[in-house]
Protein backbone atom coordinates (compact mmCIF):
# COMPACT_ATOMS: atom_id res chain seq x y z
CA UNK A 1 0.00 0.00 0.00
CA UNK A 2 1.20 3.51 -0.66
CA UNK A 3 2.45 5.69 2.15
CA UNK A 4 -0.45 8.05 1.42
CA UNK A 5 -2.88 5.21 2.05
CA UNK A 6 -1.42 4.77 5.55
CA UNK A 7 -0.60 8.42 6.28
CA UNK A 8 -1.52 10.19 9.50
CA UNK A 9 -4.67 12.30 9.94
CA UNK A 10 -4.69 16.10 10.14
CA UNK A 11 -4.36 17.75 13.57
CA UNK A 12 -7.80 18.82 14.87
CA UNK A 13 -10.67 19.15 12.39
CA UNK A 14 -12.32 22.56 12.49
CA UNK A 15 -14.61 22.40 9.49
CA UNK A 16 -16.68 19.89 7.54
CA UNK A 17 -14.00 19.21 4.90
CA UNK A 18 -11.34 18.61 7.53
CA UNK A 19 -13.65 16.24 9.45
CA UNK A 20 -14.37 14.35 6.22
CA UNK A 21 -10.66 14.09 5.44
CA UNK A 22 -9.95 12.86 8.96
CA UNK A 23 -12.69 10.21 8.72
CA UNK A 24 -11.31 8.98 5.38
CA UNK A 25 -7.79 8.83 6.80
CA UNK A 26 -9.04 6.85 9.82
CA UNK A 27 -10.76 4.37 7.49
CA UNK A 28 -7.57 4.02 5.43
CA UNK A 29 -5.59 3.27 8.61
CA UNK A 30 -8.10 0.56 9.48
CA UNK A 31 -7.61 -0.97 6.02
CA UNK A 32 -3.85 -0.98 6.53
CA UNK A 33 -3.97 -2.45 10.03
CA UNK A 34 -6.42 -5.16 8.98
CA UNK A 35 -4.36 -6.28 5.99
CA UNK A 36 -0.73 -5.70 6.93
CA UNK A 37 1.01 -8.98 7.72
CA UNK A 38 -1.96 -11.14 6.74
CA UNK A 39 -1.68 -14.07 4.35
CA UNK A 40 -4.22 -14.83 1.64
CA UNK A 41 -5.38 -18.41 2.21
CA UNK A 42 -8.07 -18.66 -0.46
CA UNK A 43 -9.47 -16.76 -3.44
CA UNK A 44 -12.88 -17.77 -4.72
CA UNK A 45 -16.07 -16.46 -6.26
CA UNK A 46 -18.73 -15.30 -3.86
CA UNK A 47 -21.34 -17.92 -3.06
CA UNK A 48 -24.99 -17.21 -4.00
CA UNK A 49 -25.91 -16.50 -0.36
CA UNK A 50 -22.96 -14.10 -0.08
CA UNK A 51 -24.10 -12.31 -3.23
CA UNK A 52 -27.53 -11.94 -1.61
CA UNK A 53 -25.95 -10.37 1.49
CA UNK A 54 -24.51 -7.62 -0.71
CA UNK A 55 -27.61 -7.38 -2.90
CA UNK A 56 -25.49 -8.22 -5.95
CA UNK A 57 -26.12 -10.45 -8.93
CA UNK A 58 -23.94 -11.51 -11.84
CA UNK A 59 -26.28 -10.17 -14.51
CA UNK A 60 -23.67 -7.70 -15.78
CA UNK A 61 -21.13 -10.46 -16.25
CA UNK A 62 -19.20 -9.49 -13.11
CA UNK A 63 -17.33 -12.24 -11.32
CA UNK A 64 -17.41 -11.14 -7.67
CA UNK A 65 -14.54 -12.62 -5.65
CA UNK A 66 -13.53 -12.82 -2.01
CA UNK A 67 -9.99 -13.13 -0.67
CA UNK A 68 -10.01 -15.15 2.56
CA UNK A 69 -7.18 -14.19 4.92
CA UNK A 70 -5.45 -16.39 7.47
CA UNK A 71 -7.52 -14.88 10.31
CA UNK A 72 -10.85 -15.59 8.56
CA UNK A 73 -11.32 -12.03 7.28
CA UNK A 74 -12.90 -11.78 3.84
CA UNK A 75 -11.78 -9.02 1.47
CA UNK A 76 -14.46 -8.27 -1.11
CA UNK A 77 -13.74 -5.67 -3.81
CA UNK A 78 -16.60 -3.19 -4.24
CA UNK A 79 -17.04 -0.73 -7.10
CA UNK A 80 -17.60 2.07 -4.56
CA UNK A 81 -17.80 2.66 -0.79
CA UNK A 82 -21.58 2.18 -0.84
CA UNK A 83 -21.29 -1.37 -2.17
CA UNK A 84 -23.25 -0.71 -5.37
CA UNK A 85 -21.72 -3.74 -7.05
CA UNK A 86 -18.66 -5.91 -7.20
CA UNK A 87 -15.34 -4.30 -7.96
CA UNK A 88 -12.23 -5.27 -9.80
CA UNK A 89 -8.73 -5.99 -8.54
CA UNK A 90 -5.71 -4.98 -10.62
CA UNK A 91 -3.10 -7.62 -9.94
CA UNK A 92 0.38 -6.68 -11.06
CA UNK A 93 3.97 -6.57 -9.85
CA UNK A 94 4.73 -3.25 -8.19
CA UNK A 95 8.05 -1.43 -8.14
CA UNK A 96 9.18 -0.40 -4.69
CA UNK A 97 9.49 3.39 -4.63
Amino acid sequence: MSSEMCGSPPHVPNDRNERSTMAKTKAKKLYCSGLRGRKIEEVRELLPEELDQYGWDTGRGDVPVVLILDDGTGVVPSRDPEGNGPGFLFIEKMKVV
